[in-house]
């Protein structure tokens, strides 16, 4: 009985640098312009960029909220379907390190507007999304 306590002990304090913990995710998705939320839309949570099966993924409530509990790894990719981010970047997917958003919460650019926003609480990334022009519906870019 000793010794599997010591190895549950010693299990215990490997697990707690190296096993990934299922803490709360919460993306919150904005209207870039308006700062309102956008509810309805599909948040996809990849393990990085070019991975083709989301980890986990769901809808925005009407808060414009999509939490989840799940397992993930130190860097995701969160790509929110239909819209593109505000970051002038490609359509709609960040790139964060869990770590960062986990411990301090974090806030990715907004380059379609200024709305001033509180500080994000720990576990949580709020992406700001904008509709797609007509050149990029067509493709023509």
């Amino acid at each position: 009985m000793k010794l599997q306590g010591l190895f549950l002990g010693v299990l215990a304090v490997v697990c707690s640098s190296s096993c990934a913990q299922a803490a709360t995710l919460r993306v919150l998705v904005l209207d870039g312009q308006s700062g309102k939320p956008v509810p309805g839309r599909t948040v996809e949570i990849y393990s990085d960029k070019s991975a083709s099966e989301p980890v986990v993924k769901g809808l925005t409530d009407q808060k414009g909220i999509f939490s989840t509990t799940s397992q993930l790894p130190k860097q995701i990719a969160v790509h929110v379907k239909g819209r593109y981010l505000c970051t002038g970047k490609n359509h709609g997917t960040s790139v964060q390190r869990l770590d960062d958003i986990l411990s301090a919460g974090v806030v990715d650019s907004n380059s379609c507007g200024r709305k001033a926003l509180p500080p994000p609480e720990p576990g949580e990334l709020i992406l700001f999304v904008r509709h797609e022009s007509l050149a990029e519906f067509l493709d023509m870019n």
